[in-house]
């Protein structure tokens, strides 16, 4: 039963690492070859004129996300309370029970 399970693991390790060797080849022989030319900049920066002229558009304001607005208060809120009820538990519980002269 071990001999079984350790070779099928062998097995599996081996063409995890055979796919994991071969699987960049594959996809980079399959990709299709595109000519690119190069293009030179005019010196004169005036002569560079965009194709098309778009306007700008007002950006409105994003609202904040719900985590930002509910999350984060009520997890702050309940983290004070922690620690608000720990500090009186401790005043109630330890400090009563023990007198320092």
């Amino acid at each position: 039963m071990s001999g079984g399970v350790s070779r099928a693991l062998r097995l599996f390790a081996v063409g995890l690492l055979l796919a994991g060797f071969l699987a960049p080849g594959v996809v980079s022989a399959t990709e299709a070859e595109t000519e690119t030319s190069t293009t030179v900049a005019p010196d004169d920066p005036d002569a560079i004129v965009p194709a098309v002229e778009v306007p700008e558009v007002a950006e409105e304001p994003e609202e904040p996300p719900w985590t930002t607005r509910f999350l984060a208060p009520v997890t702050l809120a309940l983290g004070v309370l922690g620690v608000v009820g720990a500090v009186l538990l401790y005043r109630v519980r330890v400090s009563g029970r023990y007198r320092v002269n």
